[in-house]
């Protein structure tokens, strides 16, 4: 079950997807970005499709619709602060970005707006740069 608290989450495809450069079975990536939002509010939001086609439960109730044999995926991880979580949704796109010279299928409309804002958010927030680069130092020194 998705938690009830900031994070970031991904969704994913049961294939792989021809991008730009390489594949990738990633269809979104997206973050809790304040208030009482939670991990487990957003994947319920993404889940009843509305009436904007730009939606992305519209996008992904049009995917498993029309690609046979397409099952989604969710993968989350949850943080101790809308922040950390969109600092490391920014990481995410950044190198899925790097990786495929493009973003995820389903962010396309958005994700440059978003990046952008995500990366001014974390410059212009010192405290969180430097929470979410301990938080990585941590993890690489449990490998």
């Amino acid at each position: 079950m998705a938690p009830a608290s900031p994070g970031i989450y991904v969704l994913r495809m049961s294939m792989d997807l021809p991008r730009l450069k390489e594949r990738s079975d990633i269809l979104y990536i997206g973050s809790t970005r304040s208030g009482r939002a939670t991990v487990r509010t957003r994947l319920q939001q993404h889940l009843r499709p509305r009436d904007d086609q730009r939606d992305i439960g519209c996008r992904i109730a049009r995917v498993i619709a029309e690609v046979p044999g397409c099952t989604i995926e969710f993968a989350f991880r949850a943080f101790s602060s809308h922040a950390e979580a969109r600092f490391m949704e920014a990481e995410l796109l950044k190198q899925y970005e790097t990786d495929h010279i493009e973003f995820p299928p389903l962010n396309r409309q958005e994700s440059g707006k978003l990046f952008l804002a995500a990366i001014k958010y974390v410059f212009s927030h010192p405290e969180v740069l430097s929470a979410a680069q301990s938080a990585q130092a941590s993890e690489g020194e449990g490998r």
